[in-house]
């Protein structure tokens, strides 16, 4: 399920990138301001994703499944570093498309207003003129602490990445730690079965000259027994 909301987010953030390229469907400073808005909750939510599915690996039965899924969040990582690039160069480009077109326009308007300077009054273009400059200084304002807040938001998200990956590899050290300290208590073990494998070893060549010398000395003592009395029975 979490890939399968990484894909469609992914989409999701295409397609604001594609809106952004095309003049049609970013007209305006408030398009731009609401695409660039929907493409930074895409990228939120992918990192938020991306974060769920890292924690998620250590419950994945099987070393193939593992494997596929790590391959599957790489993949997702690379396309969202891709992707956040493409938004922050395509939003660049419409803001500075969108501020030319303004340019002109405000051209043509002083241009008309110099024609019928007489009728309208100097006043009137002057203070449209301002108008207009305010509404695109605005704009831009807010397009420039809106990137401010992306950027602070990444970096936060960065912090709190690295701060994940810190405990992971903590907790990977204190497992290296644990599996260590097994280790020289599995090799004492070895090294005291070793220990009693010779012991019982020798025993047991021990054991085995003692039977020999046993019997030695049970065949000796009835082979004295029948020549005594052979001796005996001859007398």
């Amino acid at each position: 399920q979490t890939l399968e909301e990484l894909v469609r987010q992914d989409a999701r953030l295409k397609e604001a990138i594609a809106d952004l390229r095309s003049p049609e469907a970013c007209r305006s400073q408030r398009d731009l301001a609401s695409l660039e808005s929907v493409g930074r909750e895409c990228l939120r939510e992918i990192r938020r994703l991306l974060r769920q599915l890292d924690g998620l690996l250590d419950a994945v039965e099987g070393d193939a499944e593992r494997a596929r899924v790590e391959r599957e969040a790489r993949n997702c990582q690379r396309s969202l570093q891709a992707s956040q690039e493409a938004m922050r160069e395509t939003a660049l480009q419409r803001k500075q498309a969108l501020q030319e077109a303004e340019r002109v326009d405000l051209l043509r308007s002083d241009g008309a207003d110099g024609g019928i300077g007489d009728v309208q009054g100097d006043d009137g273009v002057a203070r449209r003129r301002v108008r207009q400059r305010e509404e695109t200084a605005a704009a831009a304002a807010s397009h420039v602490t809106q990137s401010l807040l992306l950027l602070s938001n990444q970096l936060a998200e960065q912090v709190e990445a690295s701060s994940e990956t810190a405990n992971r590899l903590l907790r990977s050290s204190e497992q290296l730690t644990e599996t260590g300290e097994e280790l020289k208590s599995m090799t004492g073990h070895i090294s005291t079965a070793k220990r009693l494998l010779t012991r019982l070893s020798r025993r047991d060549f021990t054991d085995k000259v003692l039977i020999f010398l046993a019997f030695v000395f049970f065949f000796s003592t009835c082979a004295y027994i029948v020549k005594k009395r052979t001796i005996g029975v001859t007398v």
